[in-house]
């Protein structure tokens, strides 16, 4: 599972043509959206969630569930499924010899 952060502020706001209260705004907006992600972070690791990275953008989170098991319990902890960015990982068969 990945929790984006924010970006590159050209992904949200057109660069050339801002203004000062977009950018307050902005800024009002990535406080509310890294305040929830610290919510949502501290219900995972709670429910057992292992932190499994992190990339440029975003925080992994992983838990050996299946990913229809994953969307309920996020449900169960008040976390709507679209809020994060699930990811099913097939295991790879291991050659037995």
């Amino acid at each position: 599972m990945d929790l984006f952060l924010f970006g590159k502020p050209e992904w949200e706001m057109n660069m050339e043509e801002v203004s000062a209260s977009e950018i307050r705004e902005k800024g009002e907006e990535l406080k509310e959206r890294l305040n929830r992600i610290a919510e949502i972070m501290e219900k995972l690791e709670n429910a057992g969630w292992e932190r499994a990275g992190a990339s440029l953008y975003s925080i992994s989170f992983y838990k050996d569930i299946a990913i229809e098991d994953a969307k309920e319990e996020l449900r169960q902890l008040g976390i709507d499924p679209e809020e994060v960015g699930l990811i099913e990982i097939e295991e790879e068969d291991e050659e037995i010899e």
